[in-house]
Protein backbone atom coordinates (compact mmCIF):
# COMPACT_ATOMS: atom_id res chain seq x y z
CA UNK A 1 0.00 0.00 0.00
CA UNK A 2 1.16 3.50 -0.61
CA UNK A 3 0.76 6.88 1.36
CA UNK A 4 -2.84 6.90 0.24
CA UNK A 5 -3.98 3.57 0.96
CA UNK A 6 -3.94 2.83 -2.73
CA UNK A 7 -2.71 -0.88 -3.68
CA UNK A 8 -0.58 -0.91 -6.98
CA UNK A 9 -1.53 -3.66 -8.86
CA UNK A 10 0.55 -5.34 -12.11
CA UNK A 11 -1.40 -7.38 -14.63
CA UNK A 12 -1.12 -8.48 -18.18
CA UNK A 13 -2.53 -5.94 -19.22
CA UNK A 14 -0.83 -3.31 -17.50
CA UNK A 15 -1.23 -0.54 -13.98
CA UNK A 16 -4.08 -0.19 -11.72
CA UNK A 17 -4.29 0.89 -8.19
CA UNK A 18 -7.15 -0.27 -6.08
CA UNK A 19 -8.69 2.17 -3.68
CA UNK A 20 -8.73 -0.11 0.09
CA UNK A 21 -11.15 2.92 1.64
CA UNK A 22 -13.45 2.76 -1.62
CA UNK A 23 -13.60 -0.92 -2.73
CA UNK A 24 -12.43 0.46 -6.04
CA UNK A 25 -10.48 -0.08 -8.70
CA UNK A 26 -8.57 3.04 -10.50
CA UNK A 27 -7.35 2.68 -14.27
CA UNK A 28 -3.72 3.93 -14.35
CA UNK A 29 -2.63 2.76 -17.38
CA UNK A 30 -4.90 4.40 -19.63
CA UNK A 31 -3.07 7.72 -18.33
CA UNK A 32 0.47 7.00 -18.77
CA UNK A 33 2.42 8.05 -21.85
CA UNK A 34 4.12 4.55 -21.81
CA UNK A 35 1.64 1.72 -21.61
CA UNK A 36 3.50 -1.22 -19.91
CA UNK A 37 2.09 -5.02 -20.27
CA UNK A 38 3.37 -8.46 -18.43
CA UNK A 39 4.09 -6.09 -15.16
CA UNK A 40 6.65 -8.35 -13.13
CA UNK A 41 7.59 -5.78 -10.30
CA UNK A 42 6.11 -2.97 -8.50
CA UNK A 43 8.02 -1.07 -5.51
CA UNK A 44 7.24 2.49 -4.36
CA UNK A 45 10.33 4.77 -2.77
CA UNK A 46 9.37 7.01 0.38
CA UNK A 47 8.87 9.95 -1.78
CA UNK A 48 5.82 7.72 -3.14
CA UNK A 49 7.39 7.40 -6.86
CA UNK A 50 6.19 4.12 -8.14
CA UNK A 51 8.74 1.93 -9.94
CA UNK A 52 7.19 -0.48 -12.58
CA UNK A 53 9.34 -3.09 -14.05
CA UNK A 54 7.46 -5.22 -17.18
CA UNK A 55 8.63 -9.10 -18.52
CA UNK A 56 10.90 -7.12 -21.31
CA UNK A 57 12.86 -5.31 -18.98
CA UNK A 58 11.62 -1.74 -18.84
CA UNK A 59 11.45 0.12 -16.06
CA UNK A 60 8.84 2.95 -15.70
CA UNK A 61 8.92 5.56 -13.20
CA UNK A 62 5.61 7.04 -12.64
CA UNK A 63 5.17 10.48 -9.86
CA UNK A 64 1.45 11.35 -9.37
CA UNK A 65 -0.22 14.04 -7.42
CA UNK A 66 -3.23 12.36 -5.44
CA UNK A 67 -6.40 13.87 -4.31
CA UNK A 68 -7.19 12.55 -0.78
CA UNK A 69 -11.21 13.65 -1.08
CA UNK A 70 -12.09 12.72 -4.46
CA UNK A 71 -9.57 9.80 -4.12
CA UNK A 72 -8.08 10.11 -7.38
CA UNK A 73 -5.43 11.04 -9.36
CA UNK A 74 -4.79 14.66 -10.58
CA UNK A 75 -1.65 14.45 -12.44
CA UNK A 76 0.02 11.19 -13.28
CA UNK A 77 3.78 11.48 -15.27
CA UNK A 78 5.86 8.96 -16.50
CA UNK A 79 9.41 8.32 -18.07
CA UNK A 80 11.29 5.17 -19.09
CA UNK A 81 14.59 3.32 -19.12
CA UNK A 82 15.28 0.58 -21.13
CA UNK A 83 17.74 -2.86 -19.83
CA UNK A 84 16.48 -5.04 -22.13
CA UNK A 85 16.73 -8.80 -20.46
CA UNK A 86 14.48 -10.54 -18.26
CA UNK A 87 14.22 -8.93 -14.47
CA UNK A 88 13.46 -11.25 -11.44
CA UNK A 89 12.94 -8.52 -8.79
CA UNK A 90 13.52 -5.18 -8.12
CA UNK A 91 13.58 -3.14 -4.47
CA UNK A 92 14.13 0.34 -3.90
CA UNK A 93 16.80 1.88 -1.89
CA UNK A 94 17.30 5.66 -0.51
CA UNK A 95 19.45 6.30 -3.87
CA UNK A 96 18.86 3.32 -6.03
CA UNK A 97 16.20 1.18 -7.74
CA UNK A 98 18.03 -2.42 -8.11
CA UNK A 99 16.86 -5.20 -10.32
CA UNK A 100 18.31 -8.31 -10.43
CA UNK A 101 18.23 -9.81 -13.67
CA UNK A 102 18.24 -13.84 -14.32
CA UNK A 103 21.13 -14.65 -15.72
CA UNK A 104 23.23 -10.95 -16.27
CA UNK A 105 23.22 -9.89 -12.24
CA UNK A 106 22.35 -7.10 -10.77
CA UNK A 107 21.31 -3.35 -12.30
CA UNK A 108 21.23 0.12 -9.96
CA UNK A 109 19.32 2.53 -11.55
CA UNK A 110 20.55 5.91 -9.66
CA UNK A 111 17.21 7.58 -9.04
CA UNK A 112 18.52 11.24 -8.88
CA UNK A 113 19.94 11.18 -12.74
CA UNK A 114 19.58 7.81 -13.98
CA UNK A 115 22.81 6.54 -14.46
CA UNK A 116 23.10 2.97 -14.66
CA UNK A 117 25.53 0.38 -12.46
CA UNK A 118 25.81 -3.47 -13.13
CA UNK A 119 27.15 -5.60 -11.07
CA UNK A 120 28.02 -9.33 -12.09
CA UNK A 121 29.49 -12.42 -11.01
CA UNK A 122 33.51 -12.78 -11.45
CA UNK A 123 36.07 -14.21 -9.77
CA UNK A 124 36.82 -11.32 -7.07
CA UNK A 125 34.91 -12.19 -3.74
CA UNK A 126 33.45 -8.67 -3.56
CA UNK A 127 31.96 -9.25 -6.61
CA UNK A 128 28.27 -11.16 -6.86
CA UNK A 129 27.91 -14.44 -5.58
CA UNK A 130 25.99 -15.60 -9.02
CA UNK A 131 24.65 -13.65 -12.01
CA UNK A 132 21.61 -15.20 -11.34
CA UNK A 133 19.52 -13.14 -8.74
CA UNK A 134 16.47 -14.18 -7.44
CA UNK A 135 15.64 -11.66 -4.71
CA UNK A 136 16.45 -8.39 -3.48
CA UNK A 137 15.68 -6.65 0.20
CA UNK A 138 16.62 -3.27 1.21
CA UNK A 139 16.23 -2.59 4.78
CA UNK A 140 14.52 0.67 5.27
CA UNK A 141 16.39 1.42 8.33
CA UNK A 142 19.97 0.95 6.96
CA UNK A 143 19.62 0.79 3.29
CA UNK A 144 21.36 -2.23 3.05
CA UNK A 145 21.18 -4.10 -0.01
CA UNK A 146 20.78 -8.03 0.13
CA UNK A 147 20.57 -10.18 -2.70
CA UNK A 148 19.43 -13.77 -2.88
CA UNK A 149 21.09 -15.68 -5.86
CA UNK A 150 21.28 -19.52 -6.76
CA UNK A 151 24.47 -19.61 -4.80
CA UNK A 152 23.54 -17.96 -1.37
CA UNK A 153 23.47 -14.46 -0.05
CA UNK A 154 25.05 -11.41 -0.62
CA UNK A 155 25.12 -8.10 0.76
CA UNK A 156 25.84 -4.70 -0.48
CA UNK A 157 28.66 -2.39 1.23
CA UNK A 158 28.15 0.81 -0.22
CA UNK A 159 31.30 2.41 1.18
CA UNK A 160 33.38 -0.02 -0.49
CA UNK A 161 31.29 -0.32 -3.99
CA UNK A 162 31.40 -4.02 -3.18
CA UNK A 163 29.56 -7.26 -2.15
CA UNK A 164 29.89 -9.17 0.72
CA UNK A 165 29.36 -12.98 0.28
CA UNK A 166 27.41 -14.68 3.53
CA UNK A 167 29.10 -17.87 4.83
CA UNK A 168 28.07 -20.79 2.30
CA UNK A 169 27.77 -22.58 5.88
CA UNK A 170 25.21 -20.37 6.59
CA UNK A 171 23.12 -21.17 2.62
CA UNK A 172 23.81 -23.97 1.42
CA UNK A 173 21.50 -23.34 -1.84
CA UNK A 174 19.49 -21.48 -4.02
CA UNK A 175 17.79 -18.73 -1.94
CA UNK A 176 14.44 -17.81 -3.89
CA UNK A 177 12.76 -15.02 -1.23
CA UNK A 178 14.65 -12.34 1.24
CA UNK A 179 12.17 -10.81 3.77
CA UNK A 180 12.23 -9.00 7.35
CA UNK A 181 10.20 -9.87 10.28
CA UNK A 182 9.86 -6.11 10.85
Amino acid sequence: LDSNDMLWVGTAEGVLCYDTRRNRSIVVQDRLRNCLKYINNIAIDKDGVVYVNDISGRLQIIRSEFDPVRRDFDVILDEMAAFEEFVSSMAVSRDYVWLGTWNNGLIRYRKSDGEVGRFRESDTPSSLSSNMVTSLYVDQITDKVWVGTNAGIDRYDADADAFRRIASDVVLSSVYTLHTDT
